[in-house]
C-alpha cells in the first residue's frame, strides 16, 4: 500500500514539474493517471484545471476541488468565472447544429465565428481564442482588379514593349562595332521617319557607352516585368517597388535624353508612361493596404473539386487550424464520398477538435468503404482512447 502512495506522489510531483515548465500534454497525461488510480486527490484535480483547455473540462475538476475541500477560495473563485462566461456564451446565437446522428453537445461545425484552430466557440469580437489562446485574425490584401489597377498594369506593359523596342538602338551600335553590321544600312535606317526621334542616332555610341545603355535598358526592361507580375499578384511589395519604380524611370529617361542615348520621343513616351503610371498608382494604396480580417471557417471558395478540398485540409493542418480542415475535408467527402482516404482524414481533424462522435461515425464508414485498411481501423481505437480520456474530466 504504501508503495502505491509513492508512485502516486511521484506521479502528482512528474505531472506538477512538467506542467511549469511548459509541458501541458505531459503534465495533463500524468495527472489523469493519479487521478484514475485515486479521484481524492485534491492537488491532481487543480492542476489538472490548469492543464486542460475545454471549459467543461476545467469546471469538473475545479468541481472536484471543491468537493474534497469546500474552502478552496481560488478554486471557487475560477469556477464562478467559467459558469459566467458559460451563461453568456449561452446567450449567444451560434448558428443552427447539424441533424446528424449523435453529436457532441453544442456541436456548431457551421459556425463561421468558431475558433479556426481547437473549432471551440468564440465572441464575435474577439481577437484571440478564449479556449487556445490562438489569434482569430489574418493580414489579408484586397481581391479583385479595378479598372483603374487594369489601367496600371496596361500602361506598365507599353513601357516594357518600348523599352524592348529600344534595346535596339546599343544592340545595333554593338553590331557595328563588332563588325556584324553595316554602318552605311544603319545610317540609311535612321533617314526613316521616327526612328531616329524615337532610338536616337545610335552610330554615335561607342562600344564601351553601348554595352552600358544595353545593360541599363535590360536591367529596366527586368524590373519593369517583375513589377508588372508582382502588381498582377497584388503583393503589396510590387506597389511600393512601383512607386519608386517610375520616380526613378523619370529620371532614367531624362539622364538618357541629355546623354543622347536615347531618341527625343523615346525619351518622352518612357517619362509619359511614368508619370502617369506614378499619379495612378497614388489612388490606388487602398487595393494594396493589407488589413487584419477575420477568419471564417468555411469552405474555401476558390476550390472547385473534392482534390482541391482535401490538398486545402492539408494545408490548414499543416498549421494546425483543425476546424478550417474538418471544413475542407467535410466539403471532400460530400463531393467524393466513395473516397476511403478523405472520410480518414476527416475523422483524424474530429478528434482534434473534440468531436469524438463525429470522428468514429466518420471513421466506421471509411471502414466500411475500405474493410482492410488496417490502419483505419488503428484510428478508431485511438480515437476511442482519446474519447475515454475525455469523457473521464467530465465525470
Amino acid at each position: 500500500m504504501a508503495g502505491n502512495q509513492g508512485a502516486q506522489k511521484r506521479l502528482l510531483k512528474e505531472g506538477i514539474d512538467a506542467l511549469k515548465n511548459g509541458n501541458r500534454v505531459r503534465g495533463r497525461d500524468l495527472l489523469l493517471r493519479v487521478i484514475e488510480k485515486d479521484r481524492d486527490v485534491e492537488a491532481a484535480w487543480w492542476w489538472l484545471y490548469q492543464a486542460v483547455d475545454e471549459p467543461q473540462g476545467q469546471m469538473r475538476a475545479l468541481e472536484n476541488v471543491l468537493r474534497l475541500n469546500p474552502l478552496h477560495a481560488e478554486a471557487q473563485q475560477a469556477l464562478t468565472g467559467l459558469r459566467q462566461k458559460k451563461l453568456s456564451a449561452a446567450q449567444t446565437d451560434w448558428g443552427s447544429l447539424l441533424p446528424e446522428g449523435l453529436v457532441e453537445p453544442d456541436d456548431g461545425l457551421d459556425d463561421l465565428y468558431q475558433c479556426p484552430y481547437c473549432g471551440q466557440h468564440t465572441g464575435l469580437h474577439d481577437r484571440r481564442c478564449p479556449h487556445c489562446g490562438s489569434g482569430l485574425y489574418a493580414w489579408v490584401a484586397p481581391s479583385g482588379e479595378s479598372s483603374t489597377l487594369r489601367l496600371v498594369l496596361l500602361l506598365l506593359g507599353i513601357s516594357l514593349g518600348a523599352g524592348v523596342i529600344e534595346m535596339i538602338g546599343p544592340a545595333l551600335a554593338l553590331g557595328v562595332a563588332q563588325g556584324s553590321a553595316s554602318r552605311v544600312d544603319l545610317g540609311a535606317l535612321l533617314q526613316f521617319a521616327f526612328v531616329q526621334a524615337f532610338l536616337g542616332n545610335f552610330l554615335q555610341l561607342a562600344r564601351p557607352a553601348a554595352t552600358l545603355v544595353l545593360e541599363i535598358f535590360a536591367a529596366r526592361a527586368g524590373l519593369l516585368a517583375a513589377i508588372l507580375l508582382s502588381l498582377r499578384a497584388r503583393w503589396s511589395l510590387g506597389y511600393y517597388a512601383a512607386l519608386i519604380g517610375a520616380f526613378g524611370d523619370l529620371l532614367l529617361s531624362a539622364y538618357l535624353l541629355v546623354n543622347n542615348d536615347l531618341g527625343v520621343a523615346g525619351a518622352l513616351l518612357n517619362g509619359a508612361l511614368a508619370l502617369a503610371v506614378g499619379v495612378v498608382l497614388f489612388g490606388l494604396s487602398d487595393e494594396f493596404a493589407i488589413t487584419p480580417q477575420r477568419v471564417l471557417v468555411r469552405p474555401d471558395t476558390k476550390a472547385r473539386g473534392a482534390l482541391d478540398f482535401y490538398k486545402l485540409g492539408h494545408r490548414y493542418r499543416r498549421r494546425g487550424m483543425w476546424a478550417m480542415a474538418v471544413a475542407q475535408w467535410r466539403r471532400a467527402v460530400g463531393l467524393a464520398p466513395s473516397v476511403p482516404v478523405y472520410y480518414k482524414n476527416l475523422g483524424i481533424a474530429y478528434a482534434q477538435i473534440k468531436r469524438f462522435s463525429r470522428s468514429l461515425r466518420v471513421l466506421e464508414e471509411g471502414r466500411r468503404q475500405a474493410p482492410d485498411d488496417r490502419e483505419i481501423a488503428e484510428i478508431i481505437a485511438l480515437v476511442k482512447s482519446q474519447a475515454d480520456t475525455h469523457a473521464l474530466l467530465k465525470k
